[in-house]
């Protein structure tokens, strides 16, 4: 019990950090099933046969 209380705060911000995690994690899934890309450019491609993803229709 006092390993628990001295750390506390540790614990929590683990928590934290592993709820951001999650989210991310379960954020990109959604994605990936809607079909969207996470590739980072912004032309609306979805990834498929967008140069500036570095990604062509022949790679797929």
């Amino acid at each position: 019990m006092e390993w628990l209380m001295a750390n506390w705060g540790s614990m929590a911000v683990g928590g934290v950090l592993l709820g951001v995690v999650i989210a991310i994690i379960v954020c990109l899934v959604r994605k990936k099933r809607a079909g969207e890309s996470c590739c980072g450019c912004s032309c609306g491609c979805g990834g498929k046969g967008c140069p500036g993803c570095g990604s062509t229709l022949e790679s797929r």
